[in-house]
């Protein structure tokens, strides 16, 4: 497996399905002495929910001001 000159390497398939890694998982390099590990991270990954908040704003249809939700939210 070869570095690219932006310091990147694609992760072999068969480790991707070891970790079950698919799109927007977020992996970390762990060193210890000598040896680098990979590991899957197991937090939602930022750029996926980025992309979700995106396509939820403003999607809403709820016609309440805010005083109403927080009486709602509250069991008032």
């Amino acid at each position: 497996m070869k570095l690219t000159t932006k310091g990147q390497v694609t992760i072999p398939k068969e480790v991707r399905e070891h970790l079950s890694l698919s799109v927007y998982d977020d992996v970390d390099f762990v060193i210890k002495g000598e040896d680098v590990f990979l590991i899957k991270k197991l937090e939602p990954c930022s750029r996926f929910q980025d992309h979700v908040n995106n396509k939820m704003r403003d999607k809403g249809q709820i016609e309440m001001a805010t005083d109403e939700i927080m009486r709602l939210t509250r069991g008032e």
